[in-house]
């Protein structure tokens, strides 16, 4: 019966074998070490992103409605009498009453734009 022989030094791992192993299971510890800090890192962008869209929410409860860009005005209430005739204005800070852009006298609108536009006179 023939048995080849195999050399020792063949069936021994060598250093180099052992060496290349550690590089390579370094490289993938650090491949997969960066691959979790980039998963933790996106969550956290994400988490702030979705925390700031709650604060931009929060404060757009207060913001008035495009519709209504100054809110309530004042305007004065008004009681009549049974017969229609008034009997009192009553108003809060100011006695505002709303008017048309066509009641406005021509020398109000120039003073109202000499008073902003420093080159209109």
């Amino acid at each position: 019966m023939y048995t080849s022989r195999i050399p020792i030094k063949r069936l021994r791992k060598s250093k180099r074998f052992y060496k290349r192993r550690s590089i390579n299971q370094l490289r993938e510890n650090i491949v997969s070490g960066v691959r979790i800090s980039m998963v933790f890192f996106l969550g956290f962008i994400v988490l702030v992103f979705l925390e700031f869209l709650n604060y931009l929410q929060t404060i757009a409860v207060d913001l008035p409605t495009p519709e209504k860009p100054f809110g309530k005005k004042s305007i004065a209430s008004e009681i009549y009498d049974r017969n229609g005739k008034l009997l009192y204005r009553v108003f809060d800070d100011e006695d505002r009453d709303p008017v048309n852009l066509e009641e406005i006298p021509p020398l109000v609108e120039w003073a109202f734009l000499a008073a902003e536009d420093a080159n209109f006179l």
